[in-house]
């Protein structure tokens, strides 16, 4: 008896492989992909990374009023919540989330900001993504309730430190045998580095090798955006003309162009603006020579979206594409296709940059206060479906790659199974089962497009209905970059 999967590709020899598409380098997922327990009011911040070791990126997510959210990924570009009663205690409202290897045993914990309680959540995790409150054993009272949450080693010594944006000030809690103790008094310049919205982060701006702080605040009214570290844990403010515009709202970070130095996008008088970093801590200006005319930004990330090796900016509604040494394009109508909505509360992220599906490119997840969730995969090299598969209907596969990768001409496998993997190897993570797969012959990208289908037509066979099927697809080079295992696909039969 043929087995079920070989008798969903039984008709395809016959059918062509490619045909072009129109570019499209961002796309939402059809399905609900974040579980409608998280709400929709009320996301104050998010952070993301591998919380249970499976190589894919989890998030978590503070809600004001109801503690934090815990997704993991489900592999596919979903997440399914595993909150547990520890990240929701009696003085639950949650501003701020931070993760950091903070105990040292290899797994990411979390720390969570309250503005109910004059202290810091501290949950470990046991590596599975499991969380145990260890707050009275790591966490020292606070003055004032917290805003923001950032973990970095201040003092070189190997071991994460926090640091705290509560009140009006901000307070630097060093790792000492086994706990977080305040050493603000001694470590941080007089000044406003705190106030509600804020949200913080450990960097090394200067390459200096030690970490520096930057401060996204949601008004103008902290006395600077960036803290530079001395390398023993001591913080100074910018000297005065380091930098461009006094009071600058900082939107986003990195190292726009290529010198190691960390570059800033920031919300200025007379606009959104980049000032580009100079050897001794100063910034110059470039706004007229290598960004775009834009409306204002609430809120932006630097990520490399098109995996060339350069930070590009992202917000909400705008995707500015970086040449490599600084200057940026507006690529939004091109690449950014979905309106992603407007900021959560203040200047905390309303979303991330994550890889969610496992295809080693950066996806688009957003939670916050005005808008929909949603995650948008980036579709840099990608296998999609935009209709389920149906007894005796047509079914059909979209193939992408980024602007660029097909004109190199790319042999492109595709790779059915029956049943899932989850294996690292150098080449990206083998989503699918080896024993099970049914091979189909390879397609060669045309030079002049970067999409293409794959189309089918289900059987209507009874023996296929209920039948979960997975697709991989895989890429020979024909373009620096272009190797390696994309996404896996996970569908079933209707």
């Amino acid at each position: 008896m043929r087995p079920p999967l070989r008798s969903l590709l039984a008709l395809t020899a016959a059918l062509p492989c490619a045909c072009p598409l129109p570019a499209q380098q961002f796309r939402p997922l059809t399905a609900a992909p974040i579980p409608a327990s998280i709400g929709t009011i009320g996301q104050l911040d998010m952070a993301a990374g591998d919380l249970d070791g499976d190589g894919f990126a989890d998030v978590v997510v503070a809600l004001d009023y109801d503690g934090v959210v815990e997704l993991l990924s489900d592999r596919h570009g979903g997440f399914v919540d595993v909150t547990t009663p520890v990240l929701k205690p009696s003085y639950a409202s949650a501003y701020g989330v931070a993760l950091g290897d903070v105990d040292g045993d290899g797994d990411l914990d979390l720390a969570i900001a309250h503005d109910h309680a004059a202290t810091v959540q501290i949950c470990l995790n046991n590596g599975a993504g499991v969380f145990t409150d260890a707050t009275a054993i790591w966490s020292p009272p606070l003055p004032s309730a917290a805003y923001a949450v950032a973990w970095l080693d201040a003092d070189g010594d190997g071991a994460l430190d926090l640091y705290v944006a509560a009140g009006s000030s901000g307070r630097l809690l060093r790792q000492s045998g086994g706990r977080l103790v305040d050493v603000t008094a001694t470590s941080l310049p007089s000044g406003r580095w705190s106030t509600m919205g804020i949200h913080v982060a450990g960097v090394d701006l200067d390459a200096d090798g030690d970490s520096d702080l930057a401060l996204k605040s949601p008004s103008t009214i902290v006395s600077a955006p960036l803290l530079w570290n001395d390398g023993s844990g001591r913080f100074t403010a910018p000297v005065a003309g380091a930098l461009p515009a006094s009071f600058p709202r900082l939107l986003a970070y990195g190292d726009f162009d290529g010198d190691l130095l960390v570059d800033l996008f920031v919300r200025a008088i007379g606009g959104t603006q980049l000032w580009l970093q100079r050897r001794g801590g100063t910034f110059v200006d470039a706004t007229a020579t290598s960004l775009p005319s834009l409306t204002a930004y609430w809120d932006a990330v630097a990520a490399d979206v098109d995996s060339d090796g350069d930070l590009d900016i992202c917000g909400q509604d705008r995707l500015l594409i970086n040449d490599g040494v600084g200057r940026f394009t507006d690529e939004t109508a091109t690449r950014w296709t979905v309106t992603q909505g407007t900021a959560g509360f203040g200047g905390g992220p309303a979303f991330v940059m994550a890889d969610v599906d496992g295809d080693r490119d950066l996806d688009f997840v957003v939670a916050d206060t005005l808008s929909s969730q949603l995650v948008s995969i980036n579709h840099h090299r990608q296998v999609s479906a935009r209709i389920p598969p149906v007894l005796g209907g047509p079914y059909v596969l979209d193939f992408s790659l980024r602007p660029g990768y097909g004109a190199g001409n790319p042999l492109v496998v595709a790779w059915f199974a029956s049943a899932p993997l989850n294996q690292p190897t150098p080449f990206g993570r083998l989503g699918v089962d080896p024993a099970t797969v049914v091979p189909v012959r390879p397609m060669l990208v045309p030079g002049t497009t970067d999409r293409w289908r794959y189309p089918l037509i289900i059987p209507n066979l009874g023996s296929l209905a209920g039948v979960t099927f997975y697709v991989q697809g895989a890429s020979v080079p024909a373009y620096p970059g272009v190797a390696g295992l994309w996404n896996t696909l996970r569908e079933q039969i209707r």
